[in-house]
């Protein structure tokens, strides 16, 4: 078996840098990423054992990339679940939550060298770190939340069922008549959610009034509103891809004295929803992305993968869940 003299011979360093690396103190000691990612690949191309080296007398630590920007609403639903898989785990494990920039995850160190985790959990990649991730590996386990990319483990829910869900109930209670409001930010997820809706309604044949774009907050919702009522194009129901945007047309139909759920039929998709706040949802019929189930079986999946529990790639699917208003 390889010593850490014969990578640093090969790596043309320092014994000592190699050690900081393996152990990794890479960051700490300020060794360059390029140093990092030398010392690890000559480390596995000799055959030197990192991951006992790595978790050696130690228990794992998970470390959670969570994009900067966008996700604030789902960030409870993920935490909830995420307590409860820690809680009744086999094993104790650490989290750290590492926030990142959207299209930036090339940057995080600790995922393309050795380091003090035994594996991550990478939630709702844009489009470019998906683009990253396919082109090299990460060098410890990670899943992914919300993406599948061949090669890696992921945990998603599936968002075709949950646009079928919306739909089948809006004709049911309410016919055909329907407006849908769809995001017009970069947000993956989003766009994948509005995709599966109109290729829904194109499948079987339904034709919305209308479809509208707007932002995600819950002023860009209610700003939409207040357009719709001022043009007088209220639809029997409006479907909304992002709940925060639901939440706002909610208001500006309660303000012009109007019953959401009565008036107005409001379905929305939801990342958000989760038992702490029901309330918010009340006149709404949610469909559920189930973010709780989602983060128990990502963190779960992570600790068996740091522990080496299991060693395969599972695509793990999370079916959606319809909570009518009615």
């Amino acid at each position: 078996m390889a010593t850490l003299k014969d990578i640093a011979a090969a790596c043309g360093t320092s014994i000592a840098t190699v050690s900081y690396v393996l152990s990794g103190r890479g960051d700490e000691r300020r060794i360059s990423l390029a140093m990092q990612e030398r010392v690890a690949s000559m480390a596995k191309k000799l055959g030197y054992d990192v991951a006992s080296r790595s978790r050696k007398n130690r228990r794992p630590t998970i470390a959670v990339y969570w994009p900067e920007r966008q996700l604030d609403s789902m960030l409870p639903s993920f935490v909830s679940g995420m307590n409860t898989a820690l809680g009744t785990a086999p094993i104790t494990a650490d989290v750290i939550i590492q926030p990142y920039e959207s299209g930036h995850l090339v940057e995080q160190s600790y995922l393309w060298a050795p380091g003090r985790i035994g594996a991550s959990v990478i939630v709702s990649a844009s489009a470019e770190d998906i683009v990253t991730l396919e082109s090299r590996k990460t060098t410890y386990p990670a899943v992914l939340v919300n993406r599948s990319i061949p090669g890696y483990p992921s945990v998603s829910v599936d968002e075709n069922e949950a646009s079928k869900l919306a739909l089948e109930y809006v004709r049911e209670y309410v016919g055909e008549d329907m407006i849908l409001v769809l995001p017009d930010r970069w947000l993956l997820g989003a766009q994948y959610r509005s995709r599966f809706v109109q290729d829904t309604c194109n499948r079987h044949a339904i034709q919305p009034r209308a479809s509208y774009t707007c932002g995600i907050e819950i002023d860009d919702g209610y700003a939409l509103g207040q357009k719709l009522l001022l043009e007088g194009k209220l639809p029997r129901a409006i479907i909304c891809v992002y709940d925060t945007v639901a939440v706002g047309i909610e208001q500006a139909l309660r303000d012009a004295k109007l019953r959401p759920g009565t008036d107005v039929e409001l379905v929305t998709m939801s990342t958000s929803y989760n038992s702490s706040n029901t309330r918010l949802y009340k006149d709404l019929t949610v469909v559920d992305l189930r973010q709780v189930e989602v983060s128990i079986r990502a963190i779960n999946m992570a600790i068996e993968l740091a522990t080496h529990a299991v060693n395969d790639v599972r695509q793990m699917v999370v079916h959606p869940t319809l909570i009518p208003r009615r």
